[in-house]
């Protein structure tokens, strides 16, 4: 440790193109200073699924949300592993489940918050050091405003611990505003009250940076969101697609339903079904089946043949992806087919006579690591790699499916939803990212976010296994504030 400190704002839901929109028309004065005084500015590629919650975890963890085994925000436990006491093997992340995020880390991922003692979430549960009575009131206001609309209190809330976190001496401050996600969902990315939660953003940068001048304090601040987000025009019920198929399926209930501690006590729900549908964001599904008589091992895609073939018939499903017996993994769309394949020193991505994501431009059996300049600057941004990390963990679906924009997989959603997110499509995928520090490479994912602090800070990481990398290129930007 170096004596520097790190304040990281996540805006909840911010696209990029609304903030250069709002910079160039002067809405944002003190984003627009940072960036005249030696700041940089990407549109970076955050992780799938694209959804709040997973896509937190690259900027504390450095890893991607299926090597946390954290394959969405409501998932199934196949084995008899861990599960909370009143959700059994189904684990929703909305409302009160929202506290097991951190607890459900696979056991070798180390958080930000262990690594940088004194530190401290605003608005998550995903530091240690959050107290039960804070994170109720947290909890309570969400319910709130997720009832009502009224996201600012919210936001004003999480603004005054993190202005209070900069004031003392926590080396990392890592604070969520949520309303700009909200005011989306309610009523549109575009809506002037969702703007005005832009400019509430940059009202507390500002703050920000002028205790911290105050104090003399050597600091970076990083601003970036969790994931973009389209408008809805048609919500689908991907459970009544799947029964359509013959499968029973088990799919969780409403918002309201989840909040309910007891809407999990299901005597003999596993041995009832043999399909469970799990959304998140709503653009993105893990989807499970039972194997036989068991839950336990996977149901391979080859299997699965007629049922991607029936998703795929429905113009609302995009992409779908699952483990392939030869070891690999599988992608389909209404495009073409391709393999992830190990080779035994990379993983190979090859398209099956055409590619699903439509590239024109990737070159024949190229590792996936290396893709991602090919990839940038089409629709699915960086797709195979993120795909093959979700589909790492133990815990994501023997099938992924990935929406079409403008399309959601939930239609019991309360209050309705007029925007969604998580999918693989460029504008769920592309995130806001303003640093006071370096940022040299076109080519930057939420993930480097992690390995940036630390590098900043001084703090050693040969030992972690990180899957970003630091952006802080040649040294420190020479921002003065």
């Amino acid at each position: 440790m170096n004596g520097r400190r790190c304040v990281i704002l996540v805006a909840d839901g911010a696209r990029p193109d609304v903030l250069e929109r709002l910079l160039v028309l002067g809405k944002l004065p003190n984003l627009s200073s940072i960036l005249a005084l030696g700041g940089s500015y990407n549109r970076a590629v955050t992780v799938f699924p694209s959804t709040s919650g997973p896509a937190y975890l690259p900027m504390i963890t450095g890893k991607h949300p299926g090597d946390c085994n954290i394959p969405g925000i409501r998932w199934f436990e196949r084995s008899n592993g861990q599960g909370m006491p009143i959700q059994g093997k189904l684990r929703s992340y909305v409302g009160l489940g929202s506290r097991f995020l951190r607890s459900d880390l696979s056991a070798h991922t180390q958080t930000l918050f262990e690594i940088s003692p004194g530190s401290v979430a605003i608005a998550s549960a995903l530091a240690g050091n959050y107290n039960t009575k804070t994170l109720s009131r947290y909890e309570l206001l969400f319910m709130f405003a997720h009832l009502t609309g009224h996201y600012y209190i919210l936001d004003k809330l999480a603004s005054y611990d993190i202005v209070n976190a900069v004031e003392s001496a926590a080396p990392v401050v890592f604070g969520i505003l949520h309303a700009i996600d909200g005011y989306s969902h309610k009523h549109s990315p575009e809506a002037s009250v969702t703007h005005d939660s832009y400019v509430a953003l940059d009202r507390l940068l500002g703050i920000i940076v002028d205790r911290l001048r105050r104090k003399r304090q050597e600091y970076m601040l990083i601003v970036t969101s969790d994931h973009g987000l389209t408008a809805t025009t048609r919500h689908l019920d991907l459970a009544e697609i799947l029964s359509s198929f013959g499968c029973t399926v088990y799919a969780f209930p409403s918002v309201l339903g989840e909040w309910n501690p007891k809407a999990f006590e299901y005597d003999n729900l596993l041995s009832s079904v043999d399909c469970i549908c799990a959304v998140s964001g709503n653009s993105m599904a893990n989807i499970y089946f039972r194997n036989g008589i068991s839950w336990e091992g996977i149901t391979y895609c080859e299997n699965l043949q007629q049922v991607i073939a029936g998703l795929l018939a429905n113009p609302g499903v995009d992409i779908v992806a699952g483990r392939s017996l030869s070891g690999g993994i599988r992608v389909f769309s209404r495009r073409g087919q391709s393999s992830m394949e190990f080779d035994g020193t990379n993983v190979i991505y090859s398209a099956i006579e055409r590619d699903p994501f439509g590239y024109k431009n990737m070159p024949i059996g190229i590792p996936i690591d290396l893709a991602f300049p090919f990839t940038y600057d089409t629709d699915y941004p960086d797709a195979p790699l993120q795909l093959f990390h979700l589909l790492q963990s133990a815990r994501a679906g023997d099938l992924v499916a990935s929406a079409t924009e403008g399309f959601d997989f939930r239609t019991n959603e309360f209050p309705l939803h007029h925007s969604s997110h998580g999918s693989l499509c460029r504008a769920h995928m592309l995130v806001p990212l303003v640093s006071t520090s370096s940022i040299r490479s076109k080519y930057v994912r939420t993930v480097d976010i992690f390995p940036t602090i630390l590098e900043y800070m001084g703090i050693p990481s040969d030992k972690l296994e990180l899957q970003g990398r630091s952006f802080l290129g040649d040294g420190i930007a020479p921002f003065r504030s």
